[in-house]
């Protein structure tokens, strides 16, 4: 090419593209009316290896300048277009950074070939804990409370239909325990009250135990995960689907500003339900983005490996923990290589350049070479320890209480926030029992009659 020099448009996208804002004495033979700022400098980063790569074998130079103002390139009113896509379209740049492909930007621009291909995600906040207050009924699902519900009832009726039998072998009149009470003795085997007498008859007695065998079983398998429950609390399902998102009351979501191929989607998308949401999106800068997502219901669209690189460098801690999740729906997989102006005589060879790249591997072991994980790793922890050291500077004691709770943090122990439902369960029955007492002896015992109680204790022996 002669040492011919294109003019390059970016924008940044770590760890793709990156590069610094140019200083005041920075010159260009490019006319200054496309960018008052002058040409920007460029930093390591993928996009950058693979341009100085081509430039090498192609023999020409470049320029980068960033789009005038500050867009990816969307259709406007009028059928125009905005940011790099415009800029390429109107002749101001020759070629551009990475860029996502899309069918309309294929009718205005020409693409080279993709070299990088990413998923559309939503990013939400991690789930947080199970409310403490539901904790008693976790140790069966829904399913299980159900069956638990009609085997103890059949029990009953089984205790009420075998006394009814033997009653009538006996000669009798085949009245034995009542239902309610048969249901009643059911019941209080499961909540480990067991009668106070023990019945005389052998098939009742046969029937009971073979209940209480199963009742201990029971017993020890809910008590076991209900200590399991308590001392490790399970986490509320993760947003991973626009449906589940959809569903929260009072979500709300949006996209980084630039107006791309993520945008676009939204835009034109035919689905009368992800239309909705376009209507409600909000377009705010990426750290205002992450902001929302930990401060409520947000949901935060971007691309996934993007994110992955953003969330390790400066909202991961020294074990590997950031607050943010990344959903498993990928809403679009974004194909990206670099736009070139219409009938560029540069296209074929730079096609050939990066096919050779990516068909050799280059591109992945660069990838791999800027950001590999344990320096991420490293950067991270010295981090951490930097901010520690600061701390224990500023406020000694308060970085030595921090330490202690830190310390005790690790063991967990139950406090009344864990068992607040069984203590509803137990006023709950605490109130009922009292009702019942209260209401027996307002009844009271008949003049020369028995009691009701001592009645039941009678048909339960017989």
């Amino acid at each position: 090419m002669h040492r011919h020099r294109l003019r390059v448009v970016a924008k940044e996208l770590f760890p793709y593209v990156c590069y610094n804002l140019p200083s005041s004495s920075s010159s260009s033979s490019f006319s200054s009316s496309s960018s008052s700022s002058g040409p920007l400098i460029p930093c390591d980063s993928l996009d950058f290896r693979i341009l100085d790569t081509a430039a090498s074998l192609l023999n020409f130079t470049y320029e980068v300048w960033a789009p005038r103002d500050d867009k990816w390139g969307a259709l406007v009113l009028g059928g125009s277009w905005n940011g790099i896509v415009g800029e390429l379209l109107r002749g101001e740049a020759d070629l551009s950074l990475r860029l996502f492909w899309s069918a309309d930007r294929k009718m205005a621009i020409d693409f080279t070939r993709a070299y990088i291909f990413e998923p559309f995600v939503m990013v939400t906040r991690q789930p947080g804990p199970l409310q403490q207050s539901l904790a008693p009924v976790r140790p069966f699902t829904g399913e299980v409370w159900a069956v638990l519900l009609g085997v103890t009832s059949a029990a009953g009726v089984a205790l009420w239909a075998v006394q009814g039998a033997g009653s009538r072998l006996r000669g009798g009149d085949g009245r034995g325990l009542g239902l309610g009470t048969s249901l009643l003795t059911a019941w209080g085997m499961l909540l480990a009250d067991m009668p106070t007498t023990l019945p005389t008859s052998l098939p009742v007695r046969v029937t009971a135990g073979w209940w209480w065998v199963g009742v201990v079983v029971l017993t020890a398998m809910y008590r076991g995960s209900l200590i399991a429950h308590l001392t490790a609390p399970g986490n509320t399902a993760p947003l991973n689907t626009l449906a589940q998102l959809r569903g929260v009351r009072g979500a709300t979501w949006g996209l980084e500003g630039g107006y791309g191929v993520g945008w676009d989607w939204f835009k034109f998308n035919i689905n009368p339900d992800v239309k909705k949401m376009f209507g409600a999106m909000q377009v705010t800068p990426r750290d205002e983005q992450l902001a929302r997502v930990l401060s409520g219901p947000h949901a935060f669209f971007t691309w996934k490996y993007y994110i992955q690189t953003v969330l390790a460098g400066h909202y991961t801690d020294a074990a590997g923990h950031h607050p943010f999740h990344i959903g498993s729906e990928e809403l679009l997989m974004g194909q990206s290589g670099w736009g070139v102006r219409k009938s560029a005589p540069f296209l074929a060879p730079l096609d050939r350049v990066i096919g050779r790249l990516v068909e050799v591997g280059l591109i992945d072991h660069w990838l791999k070479d800027l950001f590999p994980p344990t320096q991420t790793k490293t950067k991270i922890k010295a981090t951490a320890t930097d901010q520690q050291e600061e701390e224990e500077e500023e406020e000694e004691e308060d970085a030595d209480e921090a330490t202690r709770n830190s310390d005790e943090s690790a063991l967990q122990v139950l406090g009344l926030h864990h068992l607040q439902g069984a203590f509803y369960l137990l006023l709950v029955g605490g109130g009922g029992a009292l009702v019942a007492f209260v209401a027996e002896h307002a009844i009271g015992t008949p003049p020369g009659g028995i009691s009701a109680r001592d009645r039941r204790a009678r048909q339960w022996r017989r």
